[in-house]
């Protein structure tokens, strides 16, 4: 079947579901069997290398002829970001038709090398679409509206569990923003996310972990020591045991005397591979997930950013303040497009391993990402701290905020795995 059978074949498909549906038996069988065959022109796959075979060509203007092909090709892939809106569905998908046209002639050669990169390149033309961008909807806000000048601070916050964070941060981690801590290898980042997961679910908010190094069966351990208080050395044992597991997971219920302030929410953990996460994983995995699953989710934790990996087609992956502003901003853009706090790590310099203090000088190899976050946290323990299982949590940057310098410290309960006994020391 030739490029206008094909494209024939899908329109008459369309055509026909909007015939009578009183048919005769061996219409429905006709149906569906081309309801069978249809499935293929929804793969996000499918089309790309359709585009690829048919829509490529010496003259661009040929591949407009398939526009409204390829977008009811997408429709399902876009519906809920659109709003089922066609004009605007087929404006976006025409745009980045002719974007993939002339980035496809800018090549030399394709060949069966680079054939891979091309065609993620093309998918993340795809899935940079934003609505947004052609939302005649949303002009902006109206400085003389009074309307426009109510802050819901109540909607925009997300407690941390720690009274002495919430007081600092006036209510808790910010919707939309993106948290950075930063400490040496081994300090106890990946333990200090872990603790944010557990305390944000308990508090009602529903939180996406995401593992790059650590096995998501041993961040489970972790947390679920933490949040279920099942000592972490007798925790093989006890999981075993599904009758016990299940009532302890029930029991979060009866949380502060059987009173729950908010229903416990929930924590996901999602492992990629080290190196290969990138941002549209992350973007795409949050989209799906909340389509299938119908929950919100408030926050984001990525363990953590210095292990991510770039787009492909980006050539900076050894340009670390490059790569660290691309990761940084495309954090600050899932903050954004899914209006949720996102917390992430990253290493401290070498020089300052062991030591009492660190400033955000420190973090020479990710200043982008300093520059970039909304707040930034450091860990501090040196060995005196560390036989005495304590921690200091020191604001390094704060948006709109005064505070900066100042010191919280904690105590580290080594039977749960927990930061607790939070108290603000100021300036050390």
């Amino acid at each position: 079947m030739d490029k206008i059978e094909k494209r024939q074949f899908y329109l008459d498909y369309l055509e026909s579901l909007n015939e009578d549906k009183d048919q005769s038996k061996n219409r429905e069988k006709k149906l569906k069997k081309q309801r069978e065959k249809i499935k293929k022109f929804l793969n996000v796959d499918y089309v790309i290398n359709y585009i690829f075979r048919n829509v490529i060509s010496d003259d661009s203007t040929k591949g407009l002829k398939y526009t409204i092909w390829v977008a009811n090709a997408f429709k399902e892939k876009f519906k809920n970001e659109l709003l089922k809106n066609k004009t605007k569905l087929t404006k976006l998908i025409k745009n980045n038709v002719l974007k993939s046209i002339e980035y496809i002639r800018g090549i030399e050669e394709i060949d069966y090398d680079n054939i891979v990169d091309i065609s993620s390149k093309i998918r993340q033309m795809f899935n940079d679409s934003k609505l947004i961008d052609d939302d005649d909807t949303d002009l902006g806000d109206d400085f003389d509206d009074p309307e426009s000048h109510k802050i819901t601070e109540i909607t925009k916050k997300i407690s941390s569990g720690w009274p002495t964070i919430d007081k600092v941060m006036e209510g808790g981690w910010d919707q939309a923003s993106l948290n950075v801590l930063m400490g040496e290898t081994g300090v106890g980042k990946s333990m200090w996310m872990q603790n944010i997961a557990t305390q944000t679910a308990d508090q009602g908010g529903n939180v996406l972990f995401i593992t790059l190094e650590m096995g998501s069966q041993k961040c489970m351990k972790r947390m679920g020591s933490m949040r279920l208080k099942i000592p972490i050395k007798e925790y093989n044992k006890r999981a075993k045991d599904t009758i016990f597991m299940k009532n302890k997971i029930n029991s979060l219920k009866m949380k502060n005397g059987g009173i729950f302030n908010a229903k416990p929410g929930k924590i996901i953990v999602k492992k990629y591979d080290t190196g290969t996460c990138t941002i549209t994983d992350i973007d795409n995995f949050i989209t799906k997930f909340e389509e299938k699953k119908g929950i919100k989710i408030n926050m984001v934790i990525v363990d953590y950013i210095n292990i991510m990996g770039i787009e492909k087609g980006l050539d900076f992956a050894n340009m670390l303040f490059l790569k660290g502003k691309h990761l940084a901003e495309g954090l600050r853009y899932i903050g954004d497009r899914h209006n949720c706090a996102v917390i992430t790590g990253s290493q401290t310099d070498k020089a300052v391993w062991g030591a009492s203090d660190i400033d955000l000088k420190n973090m020479p190899e990710s200043k982008a990402i300093a520059e970039t976050a909304d707040s930034v946290w450091a860990i501090i323990r040196n060995p005196e701290m560390k036989k005495n299982n304590i921690y200091r949590f020191k604001i390094l940057k704060l948006r709109d905020s005064e505070h900066s310098g100042e010191q919280i410290r904690f105590d580290f309960n080594t039977t749960f795995l927990v930061m607790e006994n939070d108290e603000f020391v100021g300036i050390v």
